[in-house]
């Protein structure tokens, strides 16, 4: 998770990004779970208020109903044009919220106030067949309609000798293992990978496990596994000059043909990215943390997903009404980003009043974690203490 409270004063670089044109004649079709298809001219400008009416309905407008469809993603038919960044909104540039609904997600996703649960299993502390175990039984319940790693090479809160499994590798071989349940990282910090090399590696699980990625990203924080392993973690502001590098440039190599991209951190020219994933535009986004300045900036401009850490309740209150501000004043309606809380099971039904009072706040998703070492009946006992609320 990332708190960006020492930021201010931080300016926005000038980027060079290489864009196709995203609205062609041409498609290429993945056979996904749509709420509806638009065949458009070529003119992103001119398209996105018809493309904005379609996909970013408020939450009270979306429908429950989800049908199967045809998810088309334009092929370009000419060379992609170069287009200069000064802080540009890409989720504007593109024109349209790519939270679209993806096969086997519940329906109560996209339109009923019915609330959702996720869980959380942060690989260390335990062993690989206890996560595994666990996984095969949410797999198994509907209740749960993700699960989630976390993105760190030491343990959290304990003796760096405790054991910890590497996070995208298991989350791979997870998401292999499993037919149902979408997973991703809470979340993946940019600071470990280059995010050329992470984009090729979100493709390509997204590809394996038939389009159920959830792309969880954020600027880094944990200096003692840094220092150890001699990654350049920076500064508070060296760190989000380059996460806002890199979630353009991840964005840029998931959606656009070629990507050419200038920055401090990162230079890239004409650079590929083939295949891409199967969920179109890409996979979606979730970012992790509190900070106003620039976390929760980042959210408005990039994420579908924004992930709360564990706040009370007037703290959470303060950071959404932060979000909202910032989805104002770039123009974007803040129902179209998913709200999601962690919260922690301790083998009692306690967790049924957070979640009372959180909902009634405006919270989505609650992602749940259980009690290490990670018990597959603990997982069981769950699912049915939460089917009580969902129905």
């Amino acid at each position: 998770m990332s708190n960006d409270r020492a930021d201010a004063g931080s300016k926005h670089l000038t980027h060079v990004l290489s864009f196709r044109t995203t609205l062609n004649p041409k498609y290429r079709v993945h056979d996904l779970r749509v709420c509806s298809v638009l065949t458009l001219g070529s003119d992103i400008d001119r398209a996105t208020p018809v493309l904005n009416q379609s996909f970013r309905r408020t939450r009270a407008q979306r429908q429950v109903a989800v049908k199967t469809a045809s998810c088309v993603h334009p092929q370009p038919a000419v060379e992609p044009a170069t287009c200069r960044r000064v802080g540009m909104d890409l989720h504007a540039r593109r024109g349209f919220s790519s939270r679209l609904p993806i096969d086997q997600v519940r329906e109560r996703r996209y339109g009923s106030t019915m609330v959702r649960f996720a869980l959380s299993t942060a690989q260390h502390k335990t062993t690989w067949d206890r996560l595994d175990a666990c996984w095969q039984v949410a797999d198994g319940l509907e209740v749960f309609e993700s699960g989630w790693l976390f993105d760190h090479f030491y343990p959290l809160f304990v003796e760096p000798t405790q054991p910890c499994l590497e996070g995208w590798t298991a989350l791979a071989m997870l998401l292999a293992r499993t037919k149902r349940i979408r997973g991703g990282l809470l979340v993946s910090a940019v600071s470990y990978r280059h995010p050329a090399v992470l984009a090729n590696m979100v493709a390509t699980i997204d590809i394996a496990s038939a389009g159920r990625l959830e792309l969880g990203l954020g600027a880094g924080w944990f200096v003692e596994e840094c220092e150890a392993y001699g990654l350049q973690l920076g500064t508070l502001k060296q760190r989000f000059d380059r996460f806002d590098e890199a979630l353009d440039v991840i964005e840029s190599l998931l959606t656009q043909e070629k990507t050419t991209f200038s920055g401090e951190y990162y230079q890239l020219k004409e650079a590929l990215l083939i295949p891409k994933p199967v969920q179109q535009p890409r996979p979606p986004l979730c970012i992790g943390g509190q900070g106003e300045r620039r976390t929760l900036l980042a959210v408005a401009r990039h994420a579908d997903h924004w992930n709360a850490p564990a706040l009370d309740a007037e703290t959470f209150q303060r950071k959404l009404a932060v979000l909202h501000q910032h989805c104002a004043d770039i123009g974007r309606d803040p129902s179209t980003i998913t709200v999601s809380n962690l919260i922690r099971y301790d083998g009692t039904d306690t967790i049924l009043a957070q979640v009372d009072t959180f909902q009634a706040l405006g919270v989505d998703l609650f992602i749940v974690g259980v009690p290490y070492p990670h018990d597959p009946d603990d997982i069981g006992r769950l699912g049915e203490l939460l089917g009580t609320v969902t129905g």
